[in-house]
């Protein structure tokens, strides 16, 4: 019997972000006419819905503008209905329904239809988006609702484990995204900029609520870093409300020149700049306060950098799933620049050491494909059969 499959999320593409892209590359291995995705309407959609091969519907097209908290209400009210629609329209044709909840905003409307209508439902769940202490009751029953929650690291299943039963939780690691290749004259141009110069580089939204990710940390480490090694420059690629608070942390330790902000970047330029940089490094920390706990939960740019052949040093949390410590790269103490900068220049004075990890970084990128997951959520869905 013909089964159609729901992704509902409030985060795809054109929608740049590591939820986006792993959303999309998983749901679109699919089968076209086995596939509808419910995601909210942003700038661009109608392009990009357009050139897909399975359905997408978009909710609150007028509704651009307005406020995050507003578009996610009417995101959860909307798909609710559109979820009762199509069961409605499925159930008459006698056709089975699953629910994939990209996101735990999501998991509130896929609750509901999963309470009264019996359809099965998987949860994806990352990291600080079920870490939110203030939402932690609404949280529990949407993750207690579902049949199977996936966590994307050993952190986000370890912390599932206290609320809800061990044998809902499936662990997978994510597939390496879709990487476009860079153009020969943007690479050209990036070893011209940086001719004579050893490249570290960061991808990281510099955000307030995002600072965990070690950016601060790692500007601390090129103090040490500049000393020991004075052509080493540190590029970060990324925007956000928190980039002049980082440019002003770097020119006050006088780094200005040595501490360089590229911005949001498109995907040839980030593609390129992975192609030329030495290694990557991205030391996220776990941090907690009255609001919750904020952590990376696996880090696909890790892959990223692992695909171009470059070795990557990460911090707590989910990192530590992404990066094989001592084989791909390092993990390392991100509250400690003295630590951070010790791996760095580690690997920036041997050559060898680099390129044997780059090597090993790329076999494990490689590793995982998103046919893999999609077959690894086919298989977990088969003893649901009874309950359609």
């Amino acid at each position: 019997m013909e089964t159609l499959h729901i992704l509902l999320t409030p985060d795809f593409p054109p929608e740049r972000g590591g939820i986006q892209r792993c959303l999309s590359d998983v749901y679109e291995t699919f089968l076209e006419n086995s596939l509808l995705v419910i995601a909210p309407y942003v700038k661009g959609a109608k392009e990009f819905d357009r050139n897909q091969r399975y359905r997408i519907k978009r909710t609150g097209r007028f509704l651009l503008f307005r406020r995050k908290r507003m578009r996610n209400l009417i995101f959860i009210i909307s798909a609710f209905f559109l979820l009762l629609f199509e069961w409605i329209r499925y159930s008459f044709k006698g056709k089975k329904m699953v629910i994939h909840s990209g996101h735990i905003l999501s998991g509130i409307p896929a609750f509901f239809i999963k309470k009264i209508f019996g359809v099965p439902c998987i949860q994806w769940t990352y990291a600080i988006e079920v870490m939110d202490k203030r939402r932690l009751w609404i949280i529990k029953r949407v993750l207690n609702g579902a049949d199977f929650v996936l966590a994307i690291s050993s952190w986000t299943e370890d912390y599932l484990k206290n609320f809800i039963d061990d044998s809902k939780i499936k662990s997978i690691r994510l597939a390496l995204p879709k990487i476009k290749e860079p153009s020969r004259e943007k690479v050209d141009e990036l070893l011209r900029i940086y001719r004579g110069k050893r490249v570290i580089l960061s991808v990281a939204r510099l955000t307030q609520l995002q600072r965990y990710k070690g950016i601060d940390m790692t500007i601390e480490a090129m103090k040490i870093i500049k000393e020991k090694f004075p052509q080493a420059v540190y590029v970060v690629i990324g925007d956000g409300d928190f980039k002049k608070e980082y440019e002003r942390m770097a020119d006050s330790m006088g780094l200005k020149d040595s501490v360089i902000f590229a911005g949001g970047v498109s995907d040839d330029e980030l593609s390129a700049y992975y192609s030329i940089c030495d290694l990557f490094v991205m030391p996220s920390r776990v941090e907690e306060n009255e609001k919750g706990i904020f952590s990376e939960g696996f880090g696909l740019v890790f892959l990223e950098a692992n695909y171009f052949g470059k070795p990557v040093i990460g911090g707590e949390g989910g990192c530590r799933d992404a990066v094989i410590d001592g084989k791909t790269g390092f993990i390392v103490n991100p509250k400690s620049p003295e630590d951070i900068a010790e791996k760095v220049l580690l690997l920036l004075r041997n050559d060898e050491m680099r390129k044997k990890m780059g090597e090993e970084g790329k076999k494990w990128a490689e590793n995982v494909l998103p046919e893999d997951i999609r077959d690894f959520l086919l298989k977990i869905l088969s003893p649901l059969s009874h309950s359609f």
